[in-house]
């Protein structure tokens, strides 16, 4: 079996995929990471772990070209309306194929395998003006991850 990061049970990463700014965060979380970069423990701050995978897929966006699900990097979805065009896949399959396993939506997979356990609280962005969420794991709960 090939290695895999799980959060909660659920596959977070692909097959055989250990980005090394994961493991950077997963030992920031007090956690023992072994030779082979496996591990077990528990999430104590899941904003670092979002910021975390959503620097990876955009680390993953500048160094993409091409894979299975875009043609011209992670942002370009024009292959979904091509393969519509040409009688290859409709519009639902291709869009939960992409929800399901596009790079692009990891921030939004974590979020959902977690959303139970957090809670959200807002604050004003003076810089910006706008408001930015932040989440938080809910007092009693744990999210729990491992690598093997």
């Amino acid at each position: 079996m090939s290695y895999r990061i799980q959060v909660e049970g659920k596959q977070l990463f692909g097959n055989g995929e250990c980005p090394k700014k994961w493991i950077d965060f997963i030992k920031s979380q007090g956690i023992e990471v072994n030779e082979d970069d496996c591990y077990e423990g528990e999430i104590t701050n899941f904003m670092d772990c979002l910021n975390t995978v959503e620097d990876i897929v955009m680390d993953k966006s500048k160094n993409i070209t091409y894979d299975r699900y875009s043609q011209n990097g992670l942002f370009d979805l024009s292959y979904i309306l091509k393969a519509i065009e040409n009688n290859e896949s409709s519009l639902l399959y291709s869009l939960q194929n992409l929800v399901n396993n596009g790079y692009l939506f990891l921030p939004y997979a974590l979020y959902e395998i977690c959303k139970n356990k957090l809670e959200v609280t807002y604050i004003h962005d003076k810089e910006t003006d706008s408001l930015k969420r932040i989440y938080k794991i809910k007092d009693g709960e744990k999210i729990t991850t491992q690598a093997y």
